[in-house]
């Protein structure tokens, strides 16, 4: 009989295996129930992979199958369940215990129940079979993977049980995450290994080790993985993803406003959608700060990144023709001045703040209207992809000061005047224009501010915000949804607006980036922008004050209302940590110095390169063969076959005789013991030829009884690239 300390269960490899699955039950088991649940998943995740390891440790006829194994743990969850109920309708027992004390136990009694048995049945089908360790393996990865997954998508304050500890004591909550996905790894390890390792556990712990670390340290150069995109209004992006997207554009030929050909300029466009993507709502794109107290007079922050003025004969696109020089075009590589930046005076102040974007994008936003920018340097630093400073002449007028102002800017051209109110020519623009203009009391019809009021009420009042609509596949999608159920998101309402201005001969356009709202900066000085902040908005032109925005609320929302307000702590902690980590550094220009990045990059190169050439002479062992001069087939055929073998998970031990390796490979493959002795003899005794064909009929049986490996076997083995390095 088996003594208690041959037991499986105390084995290294089985109490690694069952911390292993105790701490993912627990990290599972956190969001899900009290902290007592979710020790108590833990305990019961060990001992349950403990008794499947006793379980299977038998003679093959005496282990549980996976059916019993289910029958038990469908037992233990109804069990459970029934004790935990029973405690929890004896008053007995919560007067003894009290209220708390009596809800932790009943969660930890369902905890230990549920998670054990999962982990029995997971424990049980992977001792019987390939399949049912990778199963384990993916059934534990995925449970935790869903746990941290808030995290992944930008949200770093989640979970809160962990980050709540690490903005705390000063850490990042990344940096905690990546070493504990160190340790994690060390634990799925664990799962994979089989009892005859054991002398190598403590090299591949080590070797798992210096993985992570260096994962950890690299992660320092090449930046965090970073949140999916804020949607279809291209604001995200940059770097090789935005090269690609303006090479496109450059190649794509298209009407514009004047009736000629693209000619290479990116015509960037707001795509009109029937079903607009909104996954990313939650996900922190960059933190701002602001260097003085601002509240803007519309209260909300218009961070603008682009905007879109000439009319190409369906919708708005950027201009060709040099028009919109307030917008920032590109990243800052050295301190400069906006052109044309509308000065400071009645209706504006100047305001200086600092952005660091944590996903990068296609250009740079700016509050309002930018002055001046320059770039910052940021310093021992992995969680901004870029950071810059910039001076704003942000508006403080409130509504009724803009009354009475001219529209237009006296220092246009006729053609740039002209552009900027060009629309489509369909009357029915000019005719609901008009309309709306009637509607005005006769001493404000002139006002081109009262104009604007009066078509930002209409469409208020009229329509329906909805991320669905019918709109993108009509000729003019703009006149579709004005003339039409007025259902749209904010492409609609704003390409409307400006059409509609323009029909009033106000110079107007729509205007990209993101809006906030100021009450969301809660007091602080940081603001946080997320992807559900995407936006777009109609501006008019009025002396004297710049570009004013004119932004749509319907009254009527369908869907993809307003987001609600950010974590605060999270918000506060992004702000600090942009605040620390500017430098009043000189910024060099890239490519004037080795970064990180740099290195990163030459070291994926170097990887992929590596494993490209280790195919390239597996592939290169298997047919150099068939085409070598006759007197080195012989030798070039055993050693592709000996290639095979240890595809298959047979290799030559140190020391070992071929004639011996033949003799203990010939349970797999008898054919191999053949080719062994041919190669023998062809080596020892020089100028004793062996046929191509008997070769290739050798090299066929032998791969045709290695065919007889488990699927799994075979497809580990061609997706090896260093296999070959280890046949001898």
């Amino acid at each position: 009989m088996m003594s208690i300390a041959q037991s499986s269960i105390f084995t290294p490899f089985a109490i690694l295996r069952g911390l292993a699955l105790g701490v993912a039950c627990a990290v599972v088991a956190g969001p899900l129930t009290v902290p007592a649940g979710s020790v108590a998943a833990a305990v019961g995740a060990f001992l349950a992979a403990a008794l499947a390891e006793r379980a299977q440790s038998g003679e093959p006829g005496a282990r549980l199958n996976v059916r019993g194994a289910l029958v038990l743990a469908l037992g233990l969850v109804l069990l459970t369940e029934v004790i935990a109920r029973g405690l929890a309708a004896w008053s007995g027992w919560t007067t003894a215990l009290g209220v708390s004390a009596s809800v932790a136990a009943y969660e930890s009694i369902r905890a230990f129940g549920v998670f054990a048995a999962v982990v029995f049945v997971l424990r049980s089908w992977a001792a019987r079979s390939p399949l049912g360790a990778l199963g384990e393996v993916a059934v534990t990865v995925t449970a935790v993977a869903a746990s941290f997954s808030a995290h992944r998508g930008g949200q770093v304050q989640r979970p809160l049980a962990l980050s709540d500890w690490a903005w705390s004591h000063g850490i990042d909550p990344a940096l905690m995450f990546l070493w504990l996905g160190v340790g994690a790894s060390l634990f799925l390890a664990a799962l994979l290994l089989r009892e005859q390792q054991s002398r190598r556990l403590p090299l591949h712990g080590i070797a798992w080790l210096l993985i992570g670390i260096g994962i950890v340290v690299g992660l320092r150069g090449i930046g965090l993985p970073v949140a999916s995109d804020a949607g279809s209004l291209g604001l995200t992006g940059g770097g090789e993803a935005a090269e690609e997207r303006r090479r496109e554009r450059e190649a794509s030929d298209g009407e514009n406003g004047e009736g000629g050909r693209r000619t290479g300029f990116p015509f960037e466009e707001l795509p009109f959608e029937a079903e607009y993507p909104d996954e990313a709502k939650h996900a922190p794109m960059a933190v701002v700060l602001l260097h003085d107290d601002y509240t803007p007079p519309t209260g909300v922050y218009y961070f603008r990144q682009t905007a879109f003025s000439q009319f190409n004969g369906n919708r708005l696109v950027e201009s060709a023709a040099g028009w919109d020089d307030d917008i920032l075009r590109a990243f800052p590589t050295r301190p400069r001045e906006v052109e044309n930046a509308p000065g400071l005076g009645e209706g504006r102040v100047s305001l200086p703040t600092s952005f660091g974007l944590l996903v990068d994008h296609v250009k740079p936003f700016a509050l309002d209207a930018p002055a001046r920018v320059e770039p910052r340097a940021v310093m021992e630093d992995f969680r901004f992809q870029r950071t810059y400073h910039v001076v704003s002449n942000v508006p403080v007028l409130e509504a009724d000061a803009l009354l009475g102002r001219t529209a237009g800017d006296p220092a246009w051209g006729p053609e740039e005047r002209a552009g900027y109110t060009r629309f489509p020519s369909d009357e029915r623009y000019a005719a609901l224009a008009e309309q709306l203009v009637d509607e005005l009391v006769p001493s404000y019809r002139d006002d081109p501010f009262a104009r604007a009021v009066v078509i930002q009420n209409y469409l208020d009042e009229n329509g329906t915000y909805s991320l669905k609509n019918g709109h993108a596949g009509a000729d003019d999608p703009t006149a579709s949804f004005l003339f039409g159920d007025l259902t749209g998101y904010c492409v609609h309402f704003a390409h409307a607006a400006t059409f509609l201005l323009r029909a009033m001969g106000l110079p107007a356009r729509v205007a990209a980036g993101y809006a906030v709202a100021a009450e969301s900066r809660g007091g602080g000085s940081a603001v946080l922008v997320r992807g559900g902040d995407a936006h777009a908005w109609p501006e008019i032109y009025l002396d004297g004050v710049g570009w004013v925005v004119v932004d749509l609320a319907p009254r009527t929302v369908a869907d993809g209302g307003a987001m609600p307000a950010p974590d605060a702590a999270l918000q506060r902690m992004l702000g600090e940590m942009l605040r620390e980590q500017l430098r009043d550094v000189p910024f060099e220009e890239p490519g004037s110095r080795w970064t990180p990045v740099d290195l990163a990059r030459w070291l994926r190169a170097l990887a992929l390169g590596g494993l490209g050439l280790a195919f390239l002479l597996k592939i290169y062992r298997r047919v150099v063969p068939w085409v070598a001069p006759e007197s080195l087939r012989p030798r070039l055929a055993y050693r592709a076959a000996l290639d095979q073998l240890v595809e298959r998970g047979l290799r030559r031990r140190r020391g070992e005789t071929r004639e011996a390796f033949a003799r203990r490979a010939s349970v797999a493959t008898p054919s191999f013991a053949a080719l062994t002795r041919v190669h023998l003899r062809s080596a020892l005794g020089p100028g004793a030829g062996v046929p191509s064909a008997t070769l290739r009929d050798f090299d066929r049986a032998i791969h045709r009884e290695l065919a007889q490996a488990p699927a799994w076997r075979r497809v580990m083995g061609w997706l090896d690239p260093t296999s070959w390095m280890r046949a001898r």
